[in-house]
């Protein structure tokens, strides 16, 4: 896998190789920093995905839920994502919609908090 521990500290932790169920999980590039990937990457005219071009730093789900803070810097990545992928967003906000008039609705508003969906996916997108 092209995992990195410089990605999170929480990767770091997890160490070059892992077992998962019946795999043994081999990180080859965990200790690379990002600027030696990208010295790889170049020097070996290996081909990428265009999103780094566009400004993304890290690819992987669309609708990341590590996006999913109040910091500044993770709501405009947030921003990027949903003007990169608006039909997945729709989907997704779709999805919750359901989840909110199916179960959450009632259980928040029982607690006293999150009055519309509007304010509970707001909620989400900021990581409370």
């Amino acid at each position: 896998m092209g995992i990195r521990a410089e990605e999170s500290s929480r990767r770091a932790k997890r160490g070059i190789i892992n077992k998962f169920r019946k795999w043994i999980i081999y990180k080859p590039i965990f200790d690379w920093k990002t600027w030696e990937a990208w010295q790889y990457i170049r020097d070996n005219s290996i081909p990428y995905c265009n999103l780094y071009d566009q400004g993304f730093k890290r690819i992987g789900c669309v609708i990341c839920p590590f996006l999913c803070s109040k910091s500044r810097s993770d709501q405009i990545k947030l921003q990027m994502h949903k003007e990169q992928w608006p039909k997945h967003y729709n989907a997704f906000e779709k999805a919750m919609r359901k989840l909110w008039e199916n179960k959450e609705k009632a259980r928040n508003r029982a607690k006293g908090y999150n009055k519309t969906f509007e304010q509970w996916l707001d909620n989400w997108y900021r990581g409370f």
